[in-house]
């Protein structure tokens, strides 16, 4: 079983668990952000293409 830790209470958990067994806190899902963050980017990028280089 693969283990990863807490980041609120820095224990070891499982890494397909979502809630800390230990502190009972959800941890944050960090790919989502960052498919958000690329979708974003890639949509200023745009705009600022269309804008200046119509």
């Amino acid at each position: 079983m693969e283990m990863k830790k807490c980041e609120f209470c820095k224990k070891e958990m499982p890494k397909q668990e979502n809630t800390c067994p230990h502190c009972g806190e959800e941890q944050p899902l960090m790919g989502c952000i960052y498919a958000v963050y690329a979708l974003l980017a890639l949509f200023i990028i745009g705009a600022f293409k269309s804008c200046f280089f119509g």
